[in-house]
């Protein structure tokens, strides 16, 4: 016989109507009845399936949900954060730059200053130095009144000094002049004895500048140098620069003055002591092998 178990889900089976069914053998009977109950087994074991898969998915979805709501909170605090440093940055970039204004303001107040304490001193580049029966002085003098036609006395020039290491070549001289009167005659004197050639070629007379001026002059004279200005000369201790040949004389207080020029600046060199061409220090006074004053050379106009 074929026994059903009545507490078994089987018992809630809806069985197809037979007709005859008291007909069917006792064997036949169960087999037809086992069929049937596994066909309703596997279309339930499928729809447990799909309803546990379905279970799973609405879980996971509801967790990245929650993982997506998270992560975009945590970006957006991150945003307002970097919108927050990115103001800071800015304002930090604007005090910044007022400082650094002021600090230019302030240095060239200071260079101003120490250039005032050189108004009585020039710079000679070139004048012989290895001769043993004639100090600097006598040579100031020789130099100034018999090749330039001034007259100066020996207590008029207060005090010579010869910049750097002695090397095969003359050092600069410094040379202090009692007034500003005496150095100015000096300086001024140079151009009418340059063009008549009363001066040795290899003998320049220079304006005594401070270190951060000696460095805007030499910036400036690469410029001049590399085509990108018509001039480059100092006057009355400034620097001064022509972009064009017929512009205005522009005066150049730091290194960002000459920005707009894009070119490379030589600036470790000057403060260096080597032979290189950038020039050589002793001391707080900076010096350097470009002649201000060499009348051969179309980029000194003054």
């Amino acid at each position: 016989m074929c026994f059903i178990l009545l507490g078994s889900p089987i018992k809630q089976l809806e069985l197809p109507k037979i007709t005859a069914y008291d007909q069917l053998p006792n064997q036949d009977h169960c087999t037809w009845l086992l069929n049937i109950i596994q066909i309703h087994a596997r279309k339930m074991a499928k729809e447990l399936l799909e309803e546990h898969k379905r279970s799973e998915f609405l879980q996971l979805k509801e967790e990245f949900d929650s993982l997506k709501r998270n992560y975009q909170k945590d970006i957006d605090e991150i945003t307002k954060r970097d919108e927050m440093k990115t103001r800071q940055i800015e304002r930090l970039q604007q005090e910044l730059h007022l400082k650094d204004t002021k600090l230019q303001e302030m240095l060239i107040k200071v260079d101003s200053i120490e250039q005032e304490q050189y108004e009585n001193d020039v710079q000679l580049v070139g004048l012989p130095e290895l001769q043993e029966d004639m100090d600097d002085v006598t040579k100031v003098l020789k130099l100034a009144n018999e090749k330039m036609g001034l007259n100066i006395l020996e207590s008029e020039i207060m005090d010579t000094t010869r910049l750097g290491k002695r090397k095969h070549k003359p050092r600069d001289l410094l040379v202090k002049f009692k007034t500003k009167q005496l150095r100015e005659a000096f300086y001024d004197r140079r151009k009418k004895t340059a063009s008549s050639k009363k001066i040795s070629q290899n003998v320049y007379i220079n304006d005594r500048l401070t270190r951060h001026r000696k460095e805007l002059f030499y910036s400036a004279r690469q410029l001049f140098k590399n085509n990108k200005i018509a001039a480059a000369w100092t006057q009355q201790w400034n620097v001064l620069i022509r972009r064009k040949a017929n512009d205005s004389p522009k005066q150049v207080f730091s290194l960002k003055d000459l920005d707009e020029f894009t070119t490379e600046q030589c600036t470790k060199a000057v403060l260096q002591n080597s032979d290189s061409e950038c020039g050589e220090h002793s001391g707080s006074v900076t010096t350097h092998t470009i002649r201000d004053y060499d009348f051969s050379d179309p980029g000194f106009d003054e």
